[in-house]
């Protein structure tokens, strides 16, 4: 059977050259075979390349890249978003991967008021949810403090309670991200006005 083109399903750059007709094949004999492994094309940036061969240009059954895990740039950066990349594997195989979606957000807040439903991050759009993983508070001074976060009325995580000491902190890590309902924003809540310091992470996601 003759090869057969198709086109690239997603403009990346700007010109005309990323929209070229691409022939995907059979390394072995230059037939389309669509039971069999085919040699993947992406756009780098600059032109089509080659994205399922290691570094000797062997052809691979998975996208993916060994690195090492040193302080350098991993082979596979790209410069910007909806270019083509590859998987990062340490050189046994394994898929390096991250527990948290790509959006991230932060909050930090150092005052000694004492706070009401003070917004720790926007109601994100329908279908999107709030997801707390990491929350670190401490007191800067010798008075009782609590802390508490809430989605509109209903309090979600805390209160979380700190004894009279200056310096006493509570540092939160949520192997489970904790999800807020959906399209709903998330605010912190504390007492009394006293010296402290709140840090909240987390991300944005399906759900």
């Amino acid at each position: 059977m003759a090869n057969r083109t198709f086109r690239h399903p997603q403009r990346t750059a700007a010109g005309a050259d990323n929209d070229e007709l691409v022939t995907l094949y059979d390394e072995s004999d230059g037939t389309y075979a669509p039971v069999e492994r085919v040699r993947l094309m992406g756009w780098d940036g600059t032109g089509w390349v080659k994205i399922a061969t290691d570094s000797t240009g062997a052809s691979i059954d998975a996208i993916g890249t060994s690195i090492d895990s040193d302080d350098t740039a991993p082979p596979q950066r790209v410069a910007a978003e909806q270019l083509a990349t590859k998987a990062g594997t340490d050189r046994d195989g394994t898929i390096f991967v991250r527990t948290h979606g790509p959006q991230l957000w932060s909050y930090h807040e150092n005052s000694s008021a004492a706070l009401t439903d003070a917004a720790v991050h926007a109601a994100p759009a329908a279908g999107l949810s709030l997801y707390v993983t990491d929350i670190v508070v401490s007191t800067g001074a010798a008075t009782a403090f609590s802390v508490f976060f809430e989605e509109g009325v209903t309090t979600v995580l805390g209160p979380y309670y700190l004894e009279a000491i200056a310096g006493r902190g509570v540092a939160l890590h949520f192997q489970t991200p904790k999800k807020i309902t959906a399209a709903t924003a998330l605010t912190v809540t504390t007492s009394p006005a006293m010296a402290h310091a709140i840090d909240v992470t987390g991300f944005t996601a399906q759900g």
